[in-house]
């Protein structure tokens, strides 16, 4: 016997508009806004500085609303850290909107696979190349330290691609010295983000120090074989993490190129990843 077809429930209430909403109309629509989840004040913070710094754009992700028009929106289930942004920015947003949406969605809202930033990256080594630019991101705000993780950044995954996209020297030194790093350490993404940084500054010298890096041919004692003997050792002990990485490798630039006598790369739990000479985006300078 065939069973019978089960119909999907429809909503016939419901319609979807695109949208300019101003900070004034964010601000009503919040005042419904009683049937969500907390904020997230990392994730508000990085929509509310795409918005005032011009990279706020249209998606199909919907601000999702009960009512049927904004002078009777019914509650608002979808969409209240684009709208608090939207108020803090004091920028009008163009945004889609779904107006009678069934309030039992909320339970099925966000629930699909979330897109990463390595998604819009469509390159060889995308996920390095997305994970070495929230890196290099995080440390342009100052927040690298060997305590940190992902970079330090509650970044934004149009934060990281943009970043990515202005920073040519992430895409060269990750497809260049990937596979000659990962002979060190498994995963060598926080030493590739380092490279970024210095290979800006000068990339004839920061070719020199990675290849040495790497081979270890003939390497005199000093701040190079240092680094290449504490990544080494702490790759083994399953401690080689990004950060740490990160913060090793620019200590060890500056080092070398001051000409310090350096016989053992050395580390605190809460060292911030220092400046380097002659980097246009050093922390605090943007």
């Amino acid at each position: 016997m065939t069973k019978p077809k089960v119909r999907a429930k429809k909503n016939t209430r419901a319609r979807v508009e695109v949208m300019t909403i101003t900070p004034e109309q964010a601000t009503a629509l919040l005042n419904v806004n009683t049937a969500n989840r907390p904020l997230r004040q990392g994730h508000l913070d990085s929509l509310t500085r795409a918005q005032r710094e011009g990279r706020w754009h249209l998606t199909n992700d919907a601000i999702a609303v009960t009512g049927l028009s904004l002078e009777d929106p019914g509650l608002v289930l979808n969409g209240q850290h684009r709208l608090y942004a939207c108020v803090e920015s004091d920028v009008a947003i163009e945004v889609l909107v779904l107006f009678g949406a069934d309030q039992d969605s909320f339970t099925v809202l966000d629930s699909g696979i979330k897109r990463q930033a390595r998604d819009a990256i469509h390159e060889s080594h995308a996920a390095a190349k997305a994970a070495v630019a929230r890196i290099v991101l995080g440390y342009e705000r100052n927040l690298v330290t060997t305590k940190t993780t992902h970079g330090g950044s509650a970044a934004t995954n149009d934060e990281v691609v943009h970043c990515f996209r202005e920073r040519p020297t992430i895409r060269r030194v990750v497809e260049t010295y990937t596979l000659g790093l990962k002979k060190l350490v498994r995963s060598p993404v926080g030493v590739l983000a380092a490279a970024a940084v210095f290979f800006s500054v000068d990339e004839k010298a920061g070719h020199a120090f990675l290849t040495s890096l790497i081979d270890g041919a003939g390497l005199a004692a000093g701040p190079v074989l240092a680094l290449r003997n504490r990544i080494i050792a702490d790759s083994a002990r399953g401690r080689a993490n990004a950060p740490a990485m990160f913060v090793l490798t620019l200590k060890a630039w500056n080092q070398h190129r001051s000409g310090a006598s350096v016989a053992r790369a050395q580390l605190r739990d809460d060292d911030r990843a220092p400046p380097v000479v002659g980097y246009s985006h050093n922390p605090g300078t943007r």
